[in-house]
């Protein structure tokens, strides 16, 4: 099921801090929290098998780059499936490469 390596981490922890735990304090008692990774997170997509850890690696691509429905908690998560990515030597990083490319022409020509 899930790979043996591990993401490197301390490119895994400055990706956690680098995009913070923003709070906004509505009232005495209501604080708003947006939604960022944490170890837990790091935890399930180590132990994601390749071909789930592409698949939602790909839905999340598709989302918040090729389409521009900017999560900044997917865009952090991306960049730790990224560094799951290429500590993996069963994914081909130019496969998902091929598969970027092609995606954003067929966005852009279809719907741009």
């Amino acid at each position: 099921m899930g790979c043996l390596d591990k993401m490197n981490k301390l490119k895994r922890d400055k990706i956690l801090s680098a995009y913070g735990n923003p709070l906004i304090s509505l009232s005495n008692v209501t604080n708003l929290i947006f939604a960022r990774q944490n170890l837990e997170d790091c935890n399930e997509i180590e132990k994601m098998s390749d071909e789930e850890l592409v698949k939602e690696w790909k839905g999340l691509v598709c989302m918040n780059d090729i389409i521009g429905q900017i999560s900044l908690g997917e865009m952090q998560r991306i960049d730790l499936m990224d560094l799951e990515i290429s500590e993996r030597k069963t994914i081909n990083p130019d496969d998902l490469k091929a598969w970027y490319d092609k995606a954003k022409k067929e966005f852009e020509e279809n719907c741009v």
